[in-house]
């Protein structure tokens, strides 16, 4: 089962171009259905317990595993998450030395 990593920072890190709701929103809910959605699609399978990179790995380019690997909520986003994360990550220690 694959679990959605913490955010680096606080959720009011990044105030100062969004707010603490709208991140919440957007990772809380639009990141976590991500997770979700994956974990449902790999369930009973020999997926179940893999890790991302393994899911991805073993399943992209391959017509009978393709929903695991790129539909929109297969593996294939999840590494966008923690990118976004990562950079919006720099923003915030960005928006810190500026104080």
């Amino acid at each position: 089962m694959l679990n959605l990593p913490p955010l680096p920072y606080a959720d009011t890190a990044l105030q100062a171009v969004i707010s603490p709701k709208t991140l919440s929103f957007h990772y809380g809910k639009h990141h976590r259905g991500y997770v979700d959605n994956l974990n449902k699609l790999v369930k009973g399978t020999d997926f179940e317990s893999a890790t991302l990179e393994k899911i991805i790995t073993e399943t992209a380019g391959k017509p009978d595993k393709s929903a695991l690997s790129t539909t929109p909520r297969g593996a294939g986003t999840m590494p966008s998450i923690g990118t976004a994360s990562k950079a919006m990550a720099a923003v915030s220690r960005t928006e810190r030395s500026r104080r």
